[in-house]
């Protein structure tokens, strides 16, 4: 269950340390956030494999998550093919996960949301395995079909919900793709509507974004 907790002001204390530091809580992090893009060998032009590091590895935002906070992950991997002077976008793959702490259960729970579906990707009882199972976005199936010289390109961006996003949250979470499974409206929207309502309201600078690219290749 996502709600104010009582230890909320102490997430609100961390956060404003953090920001009068004048740097994201992702940069304190132990390790630089990064994101790895590999061609599958013997398949190079079946989409890669992607997985990011360094982004949730900081104590700091791990208490801000435990607080209350929940974290959004926004990924997003786009193919291009490299021409002699101009390369040219070929298509592109996008969902959302969502890392949050379930104070009930003492169990982090991680979600995915891509187009119409949502699914729990995992229970875990410990942050770290929760954080690995959040940025490890496997592998995107974004074929390379023409005989050219490509590449991929993924950025995934991190940001912290508010406290005023949370019950928003929890509804969409317990039922928003109820009156969708029921064929009343679009999933798509429902998940839309969610996002949309909760992408301007963020905790100050918690957001970052980081990048990666994939070698060139040849299907």
């Amino acid at each position: 269950m996502i709600g104010r907790w009582p230890r909320a002001a102490v997430a609100v204390a961390l956060l404003a340390g953090a920001a009068a530091a004048g740097r994201p809580l992702a940069a304190q992090s132990r390790e630089d956030p990064a994101i790895d893009v590999t061609i599958v060998s013997g398949d190079p032009g079946g989409g890669p494999l992607v997985r990011a590091s360094g982004l949730l590895a900081d104590p700091e935002l791990e208490d801000l998550l435990r607080n209350g906070f929940p974290a959004r992950i926004s990924w997003r991997v786009e193919l291009w093919s490299a021409g002699s002077v101009v390369n040219d976008f070929e298509g592109g793959a996008a969902w959302e996960v969502l890392l949050r702490f379930d104070p009930v259960s003492r169990e982090w729970i991680v979600t995915r949301i891509e187009r119409d579906r949502t699914r729990v990707l995992g229970r875990f009882a410990r942050y770290a395995e929760a954080s690995a199972s959040a940025l490890d976005g496997g592998r995107v199936p974004l074929p390379a079909t023409k005989p050219r010289r490509h590449y991929y390109l993924a950025r995934l961006t991190l940001e912290v919900l508010s406290l005023s996003d949370l019950q928003e949250a929890e509804r969409w979470l317990r039922g928003g793709l109820s009156p969708a499974v029921r064929g009343e409206k679009s999933a798509g929207s429902a998940i839309g509507r969610f996002f949309r309502a909760v992408a301007a309201r963020l905790l100050g600078s918690q957001r970052q974004t980081v990048e990666g690219r994939s070698v060139t290749f040849t299907p």
